[in-house]
């Protein structure tokens, strides 16, 4: 497994950025070539995930990530780390940090399985449903639903143009969640609690 830290493009030569031409009078839109407004781009989306990220800390004290796995254990009772982690597509460890940050702040607790006390099922907490109930919307849930909505042509012909660009980035290999959210999605990994 990939991670983006082990990340290289070894075939890529190392060269500054090309930037556009900076003849043009001042106050003028210098023309982009298409390969940079691929890049405008993606700074765009990246900057979009980045804005949303705060944006749900600051109003609701959650990230995506969280916000994931709390409207999960609401949705499905009696549900255990290893099924969480299962339905949000996120490592076991992952989601254990997660639950740890969760279970900090009173939106949820582990409790054990009253008929086998070995399992220990996650359990929404009253926090927990104020949250989710203030209604905050990920980027993700959006993007979901627009997308959705397009006609199946424009969806394959988007997947098939994203799946080029992650083969061009040398990103196939990397392990990646399907959550919007830039950074680690477990902020113990790098040491922010």
């Amino acid at each position: 497994m990939i991670t983006p830290s082990s990340f290289s493009t070894p075939s890529v030569p190392s060269v500054a950025p090309v930037l556009p031409d900076a003849s043009a009078p001042a106050g003028t839109a210098v023309p982009l070539t298409p390969a940079l407004r691929v890049v405008q781009m993606l700074r765009k989306v990246i900057r979009a995930i980045d804005l949303d990220s705060h944006r749900l800390e600051h109003r609701h004290g959650v990230t995506a990530p969280q916000l994931l796995v709390l409207a999960t254990v609401r949705d499905h009772s009696g549900l255990g780390i290893g099924d969480v982690a299962r339905l949000v597509q996120l490592s076991p460890s992952t989601v254990v940090g997660i639950i740890d940050r969760l279970e900090e702040r009173a939106l949820l607790e582990r409790r054990r399985d009253a008929v086998d006390r070995r399992r220990i099922q996650l359990v929404l907490l009253p926090k927990g449903r104020t949250v989710l109930d203030a209604g905050p919307k990920p980027l993700q849930a959006a993007l979901i639903a627009r997308f959705e909505r397009l006609p199946a042509d424009d969806q394959a012909r988007m997947l098939a143009a994203l799946d080029q660009l992650t083969d061009l980035l040398h990103a196939n290999d990397i392990d990646a969640a399907p959550v919007l959210a830039i950074g680690p999605l477990d902020p113990t990994q790098t040491g922010i609690a």
